[in-house]
């Protein structure tokens, strides 16, 4: 038997903590504060399935799965909202076209819509081109999912422990043996780094370097007066809406490109900047007008930890025994579930399979990453 310590009670961490539930391996799950306290507690939660190559659908549909055995065991409850995807221009119209397309062509319940039955949602039909309808998608309460997992993962003899901040991992002879806590020393014979903003800080204990910045998640809560019954708005990639309830919506905005961004403190990067309220404010006067009778009531930031292909980066590293499940690129709670399994499996087996070589780190080979023990990234559809 072997000892495995979590680190990072998110999510991904409770996650794979939840799937290791049953394994022959000693788990203990460490959070420096309270579960999900982190990014996972600010996420908008959606499930969507735009993705960008038959493996990550693959990985998403593997997700959805889990989100359904979870759904399907407790009263948490799909919101299926719908999403509705805006092109602002030709090149975007023919790009949503093609997304279509392929969802379809895997039974993905969506459809192009024309201006004019876009402004059904909200969204004035002269500031776009068309839009994609994908009526199924919808959010969860992320944190009803990680306390179902925590619970689980305790009831089969998993330890949790909350409070107990990790200041080192330590090593011996390149493999690691622990990690140091503010409670003492844990014995480990594997370290997973779920850290999630503050996994850099994780892989700079062991001197593992992957290229992982960070970009704020910031949102503002918007409340009208009467209910809108609007779905999950997305501006071209840009701003988006997300229903929060009959009168709430969530406005927020995806990150910018990788080579845009650096890297933040985790711990004191959560000011709401005034561009980006002003930036809101624009685009519901320009492009979302149904939003227009609307006060904030409220805002936050989460940090994202972004990867330059916006995949995750997940599996053993250089140093034996470290593991980094990390990288989610604003996509941790939808993907989670595959992440947890798919390194579950890997931990069960002690086999990588094509799965863990399309998301390992030696993908990033040359790009300031580690040498992982997967070798090459593998088959480019993964099981």
């Amino acid at each position: 038997m072997s000892s495995i310590v979590v680190v990072g009670g998110g999510i991904i961490g409770t996650g794979i903590a939840y799937y290791l539930r049953d394994s022959d391996h000693r788990v203990t799950l460490v959070e420096k504060n309270q579960l999900g306290s982190g990014t996972s507690r600010y996420s908008t939660a959606m499930f969507g399935w735009h993705f960008p190559h038959p493996a990550d659908y693959l990985f998403r549909r593997r997700s959805w799965a889990g989100w359904r055995d979870v759904l399907e065991q407790t009263d948490l409850e799909h919101h299926t909202v719908g999403n509705v995807r805006v092109a602002r221009s030709q090149e975007a119209l023919s790009e949503l076209r093609e997304t279509v397309a392929v969802q379809q062509s895997y039974g993905i319940e969506t459809r192009m819509i024309s201006p004019e039955e876009a402004a059904e949602y909200g969204i004035d039909p002269d500031a776009i081109e068309g839009a994609m309808h994908s009526p199924r998608e919808g959010y969860v309460n992320q944190q009803g999912f990680m306390e179902f997992y925590a619970e689980r993962a305790q009831e089969h003899g998993v330890e949790v422990l909350t409070g107990t901040e990790v200041h080192d991992v330590t090593t011996e002879d390149g493999a690691v043996t622990g990690v140091e806590t503010e409670a003492g020393h844990i014995d480990a014979d594997v370290v997973v780094n779920a850290a999630g903003p503050w996994s850099p800080r994780l892989n700079d204990m062991v001197e593992v370097s992957l290229p992982l910045k960070h970009s704020r998640a910031q949102i503002m809560v918007l409340q009208a007066d009467a209910p809108h019954g609007f779905p999950f708005i997305d501006l071209e990639g840009d701003h988006y809406f997300r229903p929060e309830s009959e009168t709430k919506m969530l406005a927020g905005r995806h990150g910018p490109p990788f080579h845009q961004i650096g890297e933040l403190d985790p711990d004191h990067a959560h000011d709401i900047q005034e561009e980006f309220r002003l930036s809101v404010i624009d685009q519901i006067e320009t492009v979302v007008p149904g939003l227009q009778e609307t006060e904030v009531i409220n805002d936050w930031v989460g940090i994202r930890t972004v990867t330059p292909d916006g995949r995750p980066v997940l599996g053993p590293t250089s140093v034996e025994g470290f593991v980094v499940a990390t990288g989610m690129s604003g996509s941790g709670v939808s993907q989670h579930a595959a992440v947890a399994k798919t390194l579950s499996q890997y931990f069960r087996t002690g086999e990588a399979s094509d799965t863990l070589r399309y998301h390992a780190p030696s993908r990033f080979r040359g790009q300031s990453g580690t040498e992982a023990q997967l070798g090459p990234t593998g088959p480019t559809h993964p099981q």
